[in-house]
């Protein structure tokens, strides 16, 4: 894999890659059916119960090759299952063909989540992680905040110099708040010329923090 340009991260158990997906986030997981730790089948159904990797395809390559594994593999939302005596130019199509599928899932995701004049998420996205956040809060007594900014004056913009010149003012607003705020911060267009900012784990006090 790293002989065609690919960047590995290994894991040596369960426990470990777990570990690195909390740090990263692959394109790809490639994970045997027998680890010391636990077995490939956990892996692959508790990297499908997260909401964040769910995206993410699992590649099964194993030398418990036969077909209840395969089909437990399946089952569980694995999206390919190889033997290890496989040919290796098997092996690289596989890959890449679960590497151009999950680009276009991506795609399809970014498309229906974010705004597409200011490449911030959308409402739709917005509503449904203050759900999350609010139920997390809920659950472990954690704080969150959550912001409504509107732009002044902006129906005069569009009126007196013209729609054009006011997506260009919600552009640069939205670029400037993305610049201002932190990477776990989630930015989205409210409508028109409002814009929506959630701040997990924050208190009311932490929200005036620049």
């Amino acid at each position: 894999l790293e002989k065609e340009k690919y960047t590995v991260i290994h894991a040596q158990d369960a426990k470990t890659a777990f570990s690195l997906l909390e740090k990263e986030q692959p394109d790809l997981v490639i994970v045997d059916v027998v680890l010391p730790d636990s077995d490939g089948f956990e892996v692959c159904q508790k990297l499908h119960a997260e909401e964040r990797f769910i995206n993410i395809p699992l590649l099964f390559l194993t030398h418990a090759m036969n077909i209840d594994n395969k089909l437990l593999g399946l089952q569980l939302g694995a999206s390919d299952f190889l033997a290890k005596d496989c040919d290796e130019r098997e092996l690289l199509l596989r890959i890449r063909n679960l590497l151009r599928f999950k680009k276009h899932f991506d795609d399809v995701i970014r498309l229906s989540v974010v705004d597409s004049l200011t490449h911030v998420y959308n409402r739709r996205y917005f509503q449904h992680r203050l759900i999350d956040e609010f139920e997390r809060g809920k659950r472990y007594d954690r704080e969150f905040c959550c912001m409504i900014i509107d732009v002044d004056h902006f129906k005069e913009v569009n009126d007196t110099l013209g729609h054009p010149v006011g997506d260009r003012v919600l552009k640069r607003v939205s670029g400037i708040l993305r610049r201002n705020i932190r990477a776990a911060d989630i930015l989205c267009r409210y409508g028109g010329d409002e814009f929506g900012l959630l701040l997990p784990e924050t208190n009311f006090q932490g929200a005036f923090v620049t």
